[in-house]
């Protein structure tokens, strides 16, 4: 089994606050966004734990294949500009 994930490792709070500031520069609207605060899961009790670092290891398909993904935020950034840019 392998695994194909962006480079990088990142939390849900760094990754959505990644999300709203591109937005902000894609969009040339600098204000209005939504604010997120970092948290913790024990804040937000769930039925079932959350892996405290649930990343996947892109290690075997880098060695086996030579496959090497860009950083996640690289990647982030090129999917909400192309998706987004206005034309």
């Amino acid at each position: 089994m392998y695994h194909l994930a962006a480079g990088g490792h990142t939390s849900r709070y760094e990754f959505t606050k990644a999300i709203i500031d591109i937005m902000k520069k894609i969009s040339g609207i600098p204000l209005g966004w939504a604010s997120v605060e970092p948290t913790t899961s024990d804040q937000f009790p769930l039925p079932v734990r959350r892996l405290r670092r649930p990343a996947m290891s892109i290690e075997k398909i880098k060695r086996v294949f030579g496959i090497e993904m860009p950083q996640w935020n690289e990647q982030l950034r090129s999917f909400l500009k192309d998706r987004y840019s206005r034309s």
